[in-house]
């Protein structure tokens, strides 16, 4: 069980260069920033600091986004998610 969960680390660890490169290509992309803060909580020693910094910007730059509000490409009106009757 645990060779499983030390597998699912490195695969998580050797994920940050890739994001990295990804985010100098395209530094403005919230879910590269948000990924990436991801991989880094997934360390065997997080990187908390860094991890927070672009989760941060990724709500920075989603916020900012004019794809606020899609969910997979659809625009979804915020009526339609708190409607209960449904």
């Amino acid at each position: 069980m645990q060779k499983d969960g030390q597998q699912k680390q490195w695969m998580v660890e050797r994920t940050i260069p890739i994001f990295e490169a990804l985010m100098r290509n395209d530094p403005e992309n919230h879910r590269i920033h948000a990924q990436l803060g991801y991989a880094l909580l997934g360390k065997k020693e997080p990187d908390w600091l860094t991890a927070k910094a672009e989760l941060s910007k990724a709500i920075e730059l989603r916020d900012k986004s004019p794809d606020k509000g899609k969910l997979l490409g659809l625009r979804v009106q915020p009526s339609y998610l708190y409607n209960k009757s449904r």
